[in-house]
């Protein structure tokens, strides 16, 4: 054994501790409607935040301005209790046309959106006394 071989043999080889699965997910290809599929797939949702919007803006307004990015798409907005002086609403849009309701120039200067993130605010627990 040489010494560059007894340098190899002394490296440990690191390794990501999770193991990547290979996906054994089967993505339909068929037509909706064909004879060969009489399903149809639902609409994907994507969920955003939208922060620091002037206190006193409705959920209507949220929707109205959603309506003029992409007028044909099914969007909704939850008002959410903020911890700042400002409204906060989690906006619900089709996944297809996620990365249009991301562009900064439909937003008002210094109104902030990022994607959602579940679980980011859990409720606190009350304590009863």
């Amino acid at each position: 054994m040489n010494e560059a071989d007894a340098n190899d043999a002394s490296w440990t080889e690191v390794k990501n501790r999770r193991s990547r699965r290979a996906s054994n997910v089967t993505r339909g290809t068929a037509e909706p409607g064909s004879t060969a599929c009489a399903l149809s797939a639902a609409e994907r949702k994507s969920y955003l935040h939208l922060y620091y919007v002037q206190t006193g803006t409705t959920t209507e307004q949220v929707v109205a301005h959603l309506r003029k990015i992409c007028d044909n798409d099914t969007c909704s907005a939850e008002a959410l209790k903020s911890r700042g002086d400002y409204a906060s609403f989690k906006l619900t849009v089709p996944a297809k046309n996620r990365d249009k309701y991301m562009k900064p120039e439909h937003w008002a200067e210094d109104v902030h959106i990022k994607p959602w993130r579940s679980g980011f605010r859990k409720p606190q627990q009350e304590t009863g006394k």
